[in-house]
């Protein structure tokens, strides 16, 4: 049988969620003797060397300056907001099909051309001015995303984010959903009874964005109400940079927390040996389930626009959450939020004792569902189906229109 050549296009600077959910994809379909792997990303990509290094078998091609990479068979997979840098960086044929992959809930959004200054606006507010100065475009991606569905060339996280894209382009029908996964772990925390009962750490995981840090005020609130009356020294560090550190040290300031600090990025070849010095790890997506595969505590935040107020945060365990639905966003007019406040989380893992049953249902919910080992059948299933071939039909369908040009022209002499 011969070899189906697979592109995984993952064009990293830094590494995140999704870049290193591409890379630990790529390390997946290396092992199976059906495909040859080539790893397209640039050549000082901090995510690179990791994929490499797992397996001798991946081919390494380089993202260059004004010279595009030739693809003329086989399958290109990647992220859905990255379809735009595909086609800057790839010449591709009508042999070659594609395998995008939604990992953001507001990915139909991001796919309309806007400008950044908008980004900062409701993201309601947002919808409404894409939807209106992009009315054609709009059209013709709504074709494209159908396209893509019924041929089993767009894949979506979990339910959320087909939800929320559905309802933007008012898509009807059943949306295939491949869940996110993780690497294997490369180290296991060393729980000390001993000085548990003495002190707490904790660590919140994630870019330091709106939507992931706009939470954390309400959090805040309910972690500070705790730590003035726990027995225990309890401490909170963050990892990940982003434009809204400022604002989350205001908070900090503001509320008077203690023992807290920022550890800034960390590469995923050091993720692991830095997470097992934790008791419990907070996070979005990805985040928890790097925390879970440690077995360590791992908790799922909801995500938020809003600056949302205390009663409105609230928290799950991993193996708590829904089947396919890896946290929502949600709102402070919202009635019903499902889940727990951090006193009540915290009371959970109390005791030594406490802490293992949920260090180990955190592990087991991470092993049967978002493991490398659970989803490699799920990921051939879909390279198998896949009919999502880049013809002229459907590269006609993400022509930009007049308003896209200029947006584009606007931004470049802004540069």
């Amino acid at each position: 049988m011969q070899e189906t050549k697979v592109y995984i296009f993952n064009p990293s600077v830094k590494t995140g969620g999704t870049n290193n959910l591409l890379g630990n994809l790529a390390i997946l379909l290396s092992d199976n003797p059906d495909y040859s792997v080539y790893y397209i990303d640039y050549l000082d990509s901090p995510v690179k060397n990791i994929v490499l290094s797992k397996n001798k078998k991946i081919y390494f091609v380089e993202i260059k300056e004004n010279k595009r990479i030739l693809v003329q068979e086989g399958i290109i997979i990647s992220i859905l907001l990255s379809l735009k840098t595909i086609l800057k960086e790839i010449e591709i044929n009508n042999n070659t099909r594609i395998l995008l992959w939604s990992t953001h809930p507001d990915d139909a959004l991001k796919l309309l051309p806007s400008f950044n200054l908008w980004l900062r606006l409701p993201i309601n507010t947002s919808k409404v001015i894409s939807s209106i100065i992009h009315p054609f475009y709009k059209k013709r991606l709504k074709k494209f995303l159908y396209y893509g569905k019924m041929s089993n060339g767009i894949v979506w996280m979990d339910k959320e984010n087909v939800e929320i894209n559905q309802h933007f382009y008012n898509l009807e029908g059943e949306f295939p959903i491949l869940r996110i996964f993780t690497g294997i772990p490369s180290n296991q925390i060393v729980f000390n009874e001993n000085t548990y009962d003495k002190s707490l750490k904790i660590v919140i995981l994630g870019r330091l964005t709106n939507f992931k840090v706009y939470p954390m005020k309400g959090f805040l609130e309910q972690f500070k109400i705790y730590q003035e009356t726990s027995n225990k020294e309890i401490y909170i560090d963050f990892i990940g940079n982003g434009p809204l550190r400022n604002l989350l040290t205001e908070w900090l300031v503001e509320l008077n927390i203690r023992n807290y600090s920022f550890k800034g990025h960390v590469d995923l070849s050091e993720l692991d040996s830095k997470l097992v010095n934790y008791h419990l790890l907070i996070g979005m997506g990805t985040s928890s389930l790097e925390g879970a595969k440690l077995r360590i505590p791992s908790l799922m935040m909801n995500a938020s626009y809003e600056i949302l107020i205390s009663e409105k945060v609230r928290l799950k365990w991993l193996f708590e959450i829904e089947e396919n639905q890896l946290g929502k966003i949600v709102k402070n007019k919202d009635r019903i939020i499902d889940g727990k406040n951090i006193s009540d989380i915290l009371d959970d893992i109390n005791t030594p004792e406490k802490w293992k049953i949920i260090s180990d249902k955190c592990y087991s919910y991470w092993y049967f569902n978002h493991s490398p080992f659970a989803n490699r059948k799920a990921v051939d299933d879909i390279l198998q189906k896949n009919t999502f071939y880049f013809t002229k039909k459907i590269k006609i369908l993400l022509r930009k229109d007049l308003i896209g040009y200029l947006i584009d022209y606007i931004k470049t002499r802004l540069k």
